[in-house]
């Protein structure tokens, strides 16, 4: 009932009953995800019943659902002034997201990296140049972050969430209102919204099998408890699985398990809520790959002899269990299996009343605590034939000759012709360890005129970050799952000089310890004015202040263990035992005005111009720049478009733009053969066109397409280097490409009991893995092509079927960041991260 909290839903059959209705004229709204919603005014009669019966139309792109990410209230999609994409479960089901970045490709404007696996993946927004991860968008789980910072190093936010069945739909604004209603959110916030159980006992069951050892069952039940005014919802998940790139040991085994309880009153609700999350997964890095162009200049990618490019990884169980010497006389013990370990224990709660004329109050807060743990074989330098390396580290080292055995092997052999490519590659064996905690309380009121919306509230966040960086480097043969190998480095006579030890080159080539806490204060207020039926004007502003301290272990080089038959203990980097601190304030603020007009009905224009910014995180100052005074980075945004709703038609085009300044750049690079950090700083101009569009040409027959056009240039990116001036003015941001996009063709057979069928088709196009846009350092555009299908063998029973790179794509998401990402270094081998081989998964769903 418009006006009032009252409300209801359906039973299966269409089945509906209000209660306590008052008197007079009334305009109920039926709605429903994925249907037109449609209005009907009544006139209720004192002890009288009314009948209002309704026939709701499909609406392709949901334009009119309600969407509530990036505004101050419920609005339909069509009606708002940003660029809002909706996913509801049973798409995200369909889509079968590898992880919660995968999820993310659906969004237009938004070029998503999701082969790292589970975790540590990257998603750029409309074009913001960055590192990688989330640096410029926000991820919220039910309103709130997941983590205030969605991009610490080896804590991306994506690590800290999972999907499951338990989640309702998930909402992501591009730009926008999200500078406005999250933290450092310039480039977009997705919000991914959790069931809170309805008014009947329901749930759902789901085991997933794959052809990677997978075994994953998900559940998710929710209804009314201790009475009709008590609702609870509770979901989860268990899986085990050892990958599509299988390292010889289960890579993914955990779950999580999540619930809410929520007391409805006739004014509001309070809801409370808990996670518990404990999961050990791989992280996917660049792999060795060669380049079989004869041009330089050119590159033509494909599989090295020995290696499988769409299923091999450089992690192994022969590197899995290692124990390191340390310069404090300890030995740490380290297991790759621990793989990316978050445990998470998270509280929250929600209220909301509404009160008379107009007013509402909603406060929503968490709590969370987070153990992190980040083993991980990583890519350094390219792979380079092994008669090759060990003659350079003979010579580096003062021998004559070398040899090469396997660890744990005293046999030598001759690795000229070894695993068919006779090559080895040195690569890091990284151990990271990161508690985290996180309060944040978000607290807005609200005045509802007859023509205007008036939101402003306030926000606090507290966080810390505690980090313990330990990196080392081995040397390994290049195939699936390498062995780790030694090389003795001789004299004239035959004799050893000095060896590797246990596959080591070095124990300790890269050190951090930090502890840093942060606390973010946030005002903010939002109006919308409905000039007429037709037409809306909103605009909003936020004003942040943080504050970051921490302390910041002073580091010792040149360390040596005095192990005079190994290099593996000279030159170590670690602690001093010295801390140093620091203490650093900033304030900046957000602004963002929109528009939206009925052209006709079904068809709205929009516009919006918005100036955002992100503040620096802890990673200014923890690798020990600790007087760097660090600055905000601003953005200036704007974009117009249109959005169409019809009954098989349903478009949303927009153009855009970015202006950025002062980007950060924080690469961490080998030099000389230890690994260093370097930052540099650039600004950017980005002007694109994304659209989404749904068409049901016919009964059955769905067609969905997604599509991103864009042009990000450096500007303003002149440095020295080696008393050479370079500039990047012009060139191309790194890693982002120019087109991108997806067609899916789905039909379902209008026969009760007949399966749906679906397949999707998505582009990608060439990137540049350098700032200098050196075409013998370009990923080339890859076509990647998946396909499902689902079938209700039985009202409550559901089968699906998908396979993913049908064709075994070499679709290379990035290079090697480690190598040339300033001015690129064309190679005949290299290290690059495709996306996953051919797979498939399998699921059983059970409805009740």
């Amino acid at each position: 009932v418009e006006g009032t909290t009252l409300g209801t839903l359906t039973n299966a059959d269409g089945m509906y009953a209000l209660t306590n209705v008052p008197t007079g004229s009334q305009t109920l709204e039926a709605s429903m995800l994925g249907m037109r919603s449609m209005t009907q005014t009544v006139t209720v009669g004192a002890g009288a019943t009314v009948t209002a019966d309704f026939a709701l139309e499909i609406d392709p792109l949901n334009l009119e659902g309600l969407v509530v990410t990036g505004t101050a209230r419920p609005i339909e999609k069509l009606e708002s002034s940003v660029a809002i994409t909706t996913v509801n479960l049973d798409k995200i089901i369909e889509k079968a997201p590898l992880n919660s970045a995968d999820m993310l490709e659906v969004v237009p404007g938004f070029y998503v990296e999701a082969s790292g696996g589970e975790a540590g993946n990257n998603v750029w927004a409309r074009g913001i140049p960055q590192d990688g991860s989330f640096r410029f968008l926000a991820l919220h789980e039910d309103g709130l972050p997941v983590y205030e910072s969605p991009e610490l190093a080896f804590t991306n936010v994506d690590l800290l969430y999972r999907l499951d069945l338990s989640v309702k739909t998930m909402e992501a604004v591009r730009g926008g209102t999200a500078a406005i209603f999250a933290s450092n959110a310039p480039g977009g916030l997705v919000n991914v919204i959790s069931k809170t159980g309805g008014e009947e006992l329901a749930g759902a069951i789901r085991l997933t099998g794959g052809d990677y050892k997978l075994f994953r069952t998900d559940f998710n039940v929710g209804g009314p408890i201790f009475g009709e005014d008590w609702r609870f919802n509770i979901g989860g998940f268990y899986r085990s699985d050892n990958g599509v790139r299988d390292p010889q040991f289960p890579a993914n085994r955990g779950g999580q398990i999540k619930a809410n309880l929520t007391r409805l009153f006739d004014n509001g609700y309070i809801r409370v809520n808990a996670k518990y999350l404990d999961e050990r997964n791989i992280f996917y890095l660049p792999v060795p790959l060669r380049n079989t162009s004869e041009d330089t200049l050119d590159v033509k990618i494909e599989a090295l002899p020995g290696f499988d490019a769409n299923y091999g990884t450089m992690t192994s169980l022969d590197a899995a269990s290692v124990k390191i010497p340390t310069p404090d006389d300890e030995v740490r013990d380290l297991n790759l299996k621990e793989g990316m370990h978050p445990t998470i224990r998270s509280f929250g709660g929600e209220l909301f009343f509404t009160f008379g004329d107009g007013w509402s109050i909603k406060n929503t807060f968490r709590s969370m605590q987070s153990d992190v743990q980040f083993n991980a074989i990583f890519s350094l330098s390219n792979p380079v034939p092994a008669n090759l390396f060990g003659q350079d580290l003979a010579d580096r080292l003062g021998g004559a000759s070398f040899r090469y055995s396997y660890t744990n092997s005293t046999t030598p052999f001759d690795p000229a012709d070894a695993n068919g490519n006779g090559l080895v590659a040195e690569t890091g064996w990284w151990s990271v360890t990161k508690p985290l905690t996180n309060f944040a309380n978000d607290l807005r009121f609200s005045k509802d005129w007859a023509n205007n919306f008036l939101t402003f509230g306030g926000y606090y966040s507290t966080y810390s970050a505690n980090e313990f960086w330990h990196f080392a480097s081995i040397l390994n043969e290049v195939r699936d799952a390498p062995r780790r190998l030694d090389v003795e480095i001789l004299d004239a006579a035959g004799n050893t000089i000095t060896a590797t030890q246990n596959g080591f080159t070095n124990y300790a080539n890269f050190y951090r310890n930090a502890r840093n806490t942060a606390n973010v204060w946030a005002a903010y207020a939002y109006d919308e004015w409905r000039v007429s039926d037709r037409f809306r004007v909103d605009v909003g502003g936020r004003v942040e202040y943080a504050e970051f301290k921490g302390n910041v272990e002073v580091l010792e080089e040149g360390i040596d263990l005095g192990d005079a038959t190994t290099f593996a203990d000279d030159n170590m980097t670690w602690g001093s035992s010295q801390f140093r601190p620091y203490n650093h304030d900033f304030s900046d603020w957000a602004l963002s005005a929109g528009l939206n007009f009925e052209l006709i009905s079904g068809l709205n224009l929009y516009g919006r111009g918005t100036r955002g910014f992100r503040m620096p995180d802890f990673e200014e100052w923890a690798g020990g720049n600790v007087d760097s005074a660090g600055a905000s980075a601003e953005i200036y945004q704007g974009e117009a478009g249109l959005k169409w709703a019809s009954n098989r038609l349903g478009i949303f085009g927009a153009f855009f733009f970015s202006d950025f300044d002062r980007i950060q750049f924080s690469d961490e690079v080998v030099v000389g053969g230890n690994l260093v950090t370097v930052n540099r700083f650039a600004g950017s101009r980005t002007y694109g066109i994304e659209a989404e569009v749904v068409w049901l040409p016919t009964t059955g027959l769905r067609l969905d397409a997604i599509a991103t056009a864009q042009n990000p240039e450096y500007r303003n990116y002149s440095f020295s280097e080696g008393g050479e001036e370079k500039s990047f003015d012009g060139n191309r941001v790194r890693r982002l490409p120019r087109y991108l996009g997806s067609l899916k063709l789905a039909y379902t057979f209008q026969v009760r009991g007949a399966p749906a069928l679906w397949s999707d088709v998505w582009y990608i196009d060439e990137r540049f893995t350098d700032d200098a846009n050196t075409p013998g350092a370009k990923l080339p555009s890859y076509i990647k092509l998946n396909a499902g299908g689902r079938w209700d063998i039985a009202p409550q029973v559901g089968i699906w079927v998908q396979v993913f790179n049908i064709t075994n794509a070499i679709g290379l998401t990035e290079g090697n960041p480690r190598v040339g990402q300033v001015v690129g270094a064309p190679a005949e081998n290299i290290m690059a991260r495709p996306i996953l081989g051919r797979h498939l998964r399998a699921a059983l769903e059970y409805r009740f």
